[in-house]
């Protein structure tokens, strides 16, 4: 039997204390706990928006060790003695809150890194650079990537909070198994006019600077062709897929909601090899699905951390039960979306349109089925919901109203269950409200054919809403309410109906 794990990306950039992947973590947990299994991997395809960093085979001269050494001159012509120098692990340079306290704030200087590389392989391989100012790449003494007029005025990319210059990529022949050295300049940025009541310090801290340098050796495998073939062969697949800190980060927005590269059509490809494929998506958001009505399961991992092997294999294999729901909507495309008509704006201005409206509240309102509705989220047990309550009829002034739900696992397993209140004016309110409003939620744990009750107060800042000609919130004279016990915004398992007899309205 064979169990074929593959995957694209990886979790967004952190410093743990140590990093895992699926793939090694499925291969340690099944030879100790199923030593008849194998488990296999493939890349399936590459989803990188920029060359990636350099890998290992790239070391300083000065240590040895993975990385450059990277210094840091007073000036911007890199003359004299450094004024300061420091190991760099990562070929992201970022001059930001690590500059020499000798700097004035504001003065320009320049840097320098250096290492030594050796590829693995001959052929065709790429080299990468996007800087903040001034900057280019030096390959065994030859200029390969000149970015030397930039100015502040110049195009942006998304790279240091798009502070940086588009990616500049070039293709070099060179030799496997022979060390090449690769220096890398830049000069500080030219920098706009910084507001008068920034400090020093601050100033010094808020700037953003430096280079971003990739490489990548020439890929010659038929990546997707052997994945294919890989699940052919394989009674199980796991596609761990999804995006990185390249593609989900601050200071950008996404412009897709699409999976990177060729995600997507790795996976149509894989269902057609082996439809007993599960795909396990990695991103902070949601992404689109064009083939979620042949796969068998979806896991949505978001970003697990430095657990993120062990804690997948446990959910797969059954050995932990998942409870989690999701935070947010899935919408089925990004034209449904409640910001589509207003976003980017026009003239760096965005009109925020959507008011109220977001979320599930877009949807409901504009009766756009999603792809998964918010709260949604699935177990291996699953639980009856049985009469919804509330502890009055008419809601007490100045008191609250308590909704019930007793709710049941009918399952094989243990499990837990997040119950959702929500709460909808059912009388004509005095302005525009939601169709049903998230108001509380609660979790029980329960053993199968256990029952519990579920239970949330609901005061008044549950029945309010903010009148802005009043400039107070407001609770309707005689408004009539259902409180709705629901496993997500879409799929509601009972309610129950009271009234205010006396209107309320407060200031914050």
């Amino acid at each position: 039997m064979y169990v074929l794990i593959m995957f694209s990306t990886r979790s967004a950039a952190l410093n743990p204390h140590y990093r895992q992947k699926p793939y090694q973590q499925f291969k340690a947990n099944i030879a100790s706990s199923h030593p008849g299994l194998a488990v296999k991997h493939a890349r399936g395809c590459l989803a990188n928006k920029f060359v990636p960093v350099f890998p290992e085979t790239c070391v300083s001269p000065k240590n040895g060790r993975h990385g450059m050494h990277m210094e840091f001159f007073g000036n911007m012509e890199h003359k004299g003695p450094a004024v300061h120098s420091a190991h760099r692990t990562s070929t992201v340079l970022s001059c930001y809150d690590n500059l020499p306290k000798s700097f004035t704030p504001g003065k320009r200087y320049s840097y320098r890194a250096t290492g030594l590389l050796t590829p693995k392989t001959s052929g065709k391989h790429t080299f990468s650079m996007g800087t903040c100012g001034p900057g280019r790449m030096i390959l065994d003494g030859e200029e390969i990537i000149n970015i030397w007029n930039r100015t502040k005025d110049s195009e942006r990319s998304e790279m240091f909070m798009a502070y940086a210059s588009p990616e500049v990529r070039v293709e070099v022949d060179m030799v496997g198994g022979r060390t090449y050295t690769v220096e890398v300049e830049g000069v500080s940025r030219e920098l706009a006019p910084i507001p008068v009541h920034y400090t020093d310090e601050l100033y010094r801290d808020e700037v953003m600077d430096g280079s971003r340098v990739g490489f990548m050796e020439e890929v010659r495998e038929d990546l997707l062709g052997d994945a294919v073939a890989l699940a052919a062969e394989s009674d199980v697949v796991v596609m761990v897929v999804g995006k990185n800190i390249e593609w989900e980060s601050e200071a950008y927005d996404m412009k897709s909601m699409d999976l990177p590269g060729r995600q997507d059509e790795l996976i149509e490809e894989v269902l057609k090899a082996n439809a007993n494929t599960i795909v396990v998506n990695q991103s902070g958001s949601p992404i689109s699905m064009p083939w979620l009505a042949r796969v068998p399961a979806v896991v949505q991992a978001w970003y697990q951390g430095q657990e993120l092997g062990n804690a997948l294999f446990d959910v797969l294999v059954g050995a932990v039960n998942p409870n989690g729901k999701l935070p947010v909507t899935f919408p089925k495309r990004l034209e449904d979306t409640p910001c589509f008509h207003n976003f980017p704006g026009e003239n760096a201005t965005v009109v925020y349109g959507e008011g109220i409206y977001l979320g599930y509240r877009h949807y409901e309102k504009a009766d756009i089925a999603p792809l998964f509705p918010f709260g949604h989220g699935l177990s291996y047990t699953t639980f009856d919901y049985a009469d919804t309550r509330v502890s009055a009829a008419v809601f007490p002034e100045e008191s609250v109203v308590v909704v019930s739900v007793d709710v049941t696992n009918t399952g094989r397993l243990p499990g837990k269950e997040s119950v959702q209140f929500y709460v909808s004016q059912t009388s004509t309110p005095g302005l525009p409200r939601p169709v049903k409003e998230l108001k509380g939620f609660t979790k029980v744990s329960l053993r199968p054919g256990e029952t519990a009750t579920a239970s949330y107060a609901l005061d008044k800042y549950a029945l309010g809403y903010y009148n802005e000609r009043q400039a107070r919130w407001v609770v309707d004279e005689g408004a009539e309410f259902v409180v709705h016990a629901a496993a997500s915004s879409a799929d509601i398992r009972g309610q129950a109906a009271f009234r205010v007899a006396k209107g309320m309205t407060w200031i914050v």
